[in-house]
């Protein structure tokens, strides 16, 4: 468990060793902290705060952010090979935080405030299955790739303010519906990319938005909704 300032002695950088497979390390300070830039195994977040990343953040394990903790990360990047979990009033990111988050693990958050997605882009780019959930119910996203293998799930409502990409050899399957501002790609060469079920996708964007796929049958949706002010291609 680390509890500094929000500044720290840089010489840590190159002799602290938090990868070990199964360490954690805890920023459980009750007050503004700096994230020293060095790859962890598992990460906690906790306590109180504001917990502000300097460079690109590499988690190997789980991100756990608990208690009141808020993460800043700027325009810097997230990549975390297992699960992220947003905890009690916790929030991931800001006003500021436009970096992108990989994650090969699962989502799960709280509330509808557990995470402030701007323009940020997701990619869920792990090999197996991965779900996304909120228990407030909806989880929305600034852009979301869904990458890697596997079947990308969620049981909750899902709002993307931009594109929407299924790549590599996933699968997503929902069961809720889903709105999508940007554009909708489909590359993944995975049989079955997208398992509609008996849910609607709203194209809620403002201006054009874009239907592709690589599936030569073209797109299936169960319904399809147009709103807002936009035009749709295919």
């Amino acid at each position: 468990t680390l509890t500094p300032n929000t500044t720290y002695d840089t010489d840590m950088n190159t002799v602290l060793n938090c990868a070990a497979a199964g360490n954690t390390f805890n920023y459980s300070g009750a007050g503004n902290q700096s994230i020293i830039p060095a790859t962890y195994y598992h990460l906690l977040l906790s306590n109180s705060g504001t917990k502000l990343t300097s460079a690109a953040l590499d988690v190997n394990g789980n991100l756990t952010i608990s208690n009141s903790a808020v993460v800043s990360s700027g325009a810097n990047a997230i990549d975390v090979e297992g699960n992220i979990d947003i905890q009690n009033t916790a929030i991931l990111g800001n006003g500021t935080s436009t970096g992108t988050i990989n994650i090969g693990g699962n989502w799960s958050a709280v509330n509808a405030g557990s995470f402030v997605e701007g323009s940020r882009a997701v990619t869920f780019d792990g090999a197996g299955a991965q779900t996304i959930t909120n228990a407030a119910g909806t989880e929305t996203f600034g852009a979301l790739t869904l990458t890697g293998g596997g079947t990308k799930s969620s049981p909750n409502i899902i709002d993307i303010n931009g594109n929407l990409s299924i790549a590599g050899t996933a699968q997503f399957s929902v069961s809720n519906d889903i709105s999508v501002a940007g554009n909708w790609a489909v590359t993944s060469t995975n049989g079955n990319p997208f398992v509609e079920g008996t849910y609607t996708v709203a194209l809620d964007g403002t201006g054009t938005q874009a239907i592709s796929t690589v599936l030569g049958a073209g797109e299936t949706f169960n319904h399809l909704s147009l709103t807002g002010s936009n035009t749709v291609s295919t």
